[in-house]
């Protein structure tokens, strides 16, 4: 059921463009829809073409919703009646443009004196189908890992700049790097766009990103990199890119002029200037796999890890990539974290964190072989960037 939103009600909408793409498709409601399309998710053989493994994942994604803070007094009241009636979950999330806002997740449309109550799709049986699938083949791949050589990391010097880094782990690799960070820091998105350029020359073809979906973004995606230079973003790309920005860099410390100009968005942008390609690794189901709102317990973290890793490690290796390749993920995602092998072990890549420096750490810029990076992992290299 849907919303009808009047025009004077403080509400935001962000419905998924491949619900739209599916209605328009099937002249149907986006719940019918979301119903009735997703695919069915046969076990897949180990030698399944990878986009037909993909597609097996590949599922209709629910509605977002977020109330502005003027009508939060009324949302709760909606929602505290649901959570009883129904033990639904919601949760706070910040946002730099609509200041504090609530992040809907609700079963159906309601309406309480004129407040208009926008909703996330109930999941319908294909949909969560799909997602116990993924999380049983992740499980499956992540307990038996590929035979994992130490790779030999090249020698930094502990002053090194971010550019010498790069260079010399790019000239030491056949393969790539797998780059993590804190997503609502600066810096590892500022390496990438300032030296987006510098690395395609240096042979970088690809750039494979969490956060973005290949069963939804993919087109919008692909239609961008391949257009001409200066040609605009596509509507539903750009929105999804601005939710992420808001949703990443709510909690830093830099300016607003810097979280403009170094973001995810820019990212994207630097990267079809360069000419590389822009792969996305993750998947509605994938970034769906918990419904505890903005915190979840280390059990369901690990299986957040087990599945976006599973489905990484498939988009990388089952790739013939004709040249270098980055990884841009979040730092749990680089190296083993909960007993979990990450990216780098997976691959056989080279691992770097970068992070934004903070004054009172004690740690040179640039750390080798690190072990126990925020108490969990064990990266390659370390570079920490003050931030300007």
């Amino acid at each position: 059921m849907q919303a009808m939103v009047p025009s004077d009600v403080d509400l935001v909408v962000r419905r998924h463009p491949l619900q739209v793409q599916l209605t328009q498709q099937a002249g149907t409601s986006a719940s019918a829809s979301a119903t009735n399309i997703a695919p069915d998710h046969p076990d897949q053989p180990a030698n399944v073409p990878l986009e037909a493994l993909l597609a097996s994942y590949s599922t209709p994604y629910p509605f977002q919703s977020y109330v502005k803070r003027e009508r939060r007094g009324d949302v709760e009241q909606v929602l505290q009646s649901k959570q009883l009636q129904e033990g639904i979950d919601f949760a706070f999330l910040n946002d730099e443009k609509l200041e504090k806002v609530f992040l809907v997740q609700v079963r159906e449309a309601s309406m309480l004196d004129g407040c208009a109550l926008a909703t996330i799709c109930h999941p319908s049986e294909a949909y969560d189908d799909c997602v116990t699938k993924l999380k049983m083949d992740a499980a499956s791949h992540c307990a038996k890992p590929p035979p994992f050589a130490d790779r030999t990391i090249p020698e930094l010097a502990d002053n090194a700049t971010p550019e010498t880094v790069l260079e010399t782990l790019l000239a030491h690799t056949s393969k790539g790097i797998v780059i993590g960070e804190v997503h609502h820091h600066i810096n590892s998105k500022r390496l990438l766009i300032d030296n987006m350029e510098r690395m395609a020359r240096l042979g970088v073809e690809t750039l494979f990103l969490e956060h973005l979906f290949f069963d939804v973004d993919k087109k919008d995606l692909d239609s961008y990199m391949q257009s001409p230079p200066g040609s605009a973003m596509p509507d539903a790309l750009k929105s999804r890119l601005a939710g992420l920005d808001r949703q990443q860099l709510w909690a830093t410390v830099a300016d607003e002029a810097l979280k403009a100009r170094y973001c995810l968005s820019r990212v994207v942008e630097a990267a079809k200037l360069a000419g590389l390609q822009i792969v996305p690794i993750d998947c509605a189901a994938s970034y769906n796999v918990y419904r505890s709102g903005l915190v979840a317990s280390p059990r369901d973290e690990k299986i957040r890890y087990q599945v976006m890793n599973y489905l990484a490690d498939k988009c990388i290796t089952g790739r013939d990539l004709p040249g270098k390749w980055l990884a841009f993920v979040g730092s749990a995602h680089v190296n083993t974290c909960l007993e979990v092998p990450g990216l780098a072990e997976l691959t056989g890549a080279i691992s770097l964190i970068v992070s934004d420096a903070r004054e009172a750490s004690g740690h040179p810029p640039v750390r080798t072989r690190v072990k126990g990076y925020a108490g969990a992992i064990d990266p390659d290299v370390v570079l920490s960037i003050p931030l300007d």
